[in-house]
């Protein structure tokens, strides 16, 4: 056992289920809308710059949903994200 390692962890064991949950959520489902802060988070935006963007009215329009309030689609963020690449000659 590595000198680090607590007394009685079995570092295979903990390998396996780390690769397990990790498989386990690569199963799951993607959420198809975000709410906004994991709209920025999924951007890769800050608080602040989404914010700046929003107000400049630079980002996709949200839809909304009773009972639940504004939401972005995810392919409205994709094709965001694909217009904000820089094009090449």
């Amino acid at each position: 056992m590595p000198a680090d390692a607590p007394d009685g962890v079995d570092i295979a064991m903990l390998v396996d289920a780390v690769i397990a949950a990790i498989a386990q959520r690569l199963d799951r489902p993607q959420p198809q809308t975000f709410a906004q802060p994991d709209a920025w988070q999924y951007l890769g935006l800050s608080r602040s710059a989404w914010f700046r963007a929003k107000s400049a009215d630079l980002l996709p329009r949200p839809i909304h949903i009773e009972g639940t309030g504004d939401r972005w689609r995810r392919k409205d963020l994709d094709q965001w994200l694909e217009r904000q690449k820089p094009r090449r000659k």
